[in-house]
């Protein structure tokens, strides 16, 4: 998911995620996610992404 308040983590956080791995289409994420200017998106469109719903550090 993208949030803007996301936990903050650090780079030796041991961290679990739980989510789906789904394929990136600019079409469908735009509205869902408030994504403008389609052409930052252009190298992810069609590769995998995780899309999380819950984050946890364990640090």
């Amino acid at each position: 998911m993208l949030d803007v308040t996301a936990p903050l983590l650090h780079p030796s956080d041991l961290v679990t995620i739980d989510g789906d791995i789904m394929l990136f289409s600019f079409a469908v994420m735009a509205a869902r996610y408030r994504l403008t200017e389609a052409a930052s998106y252009t190298d992810f469109e069609g590769r995998k992404i995780l899309r999380a719903r819950d984050v946890r550090s364990w640090a």
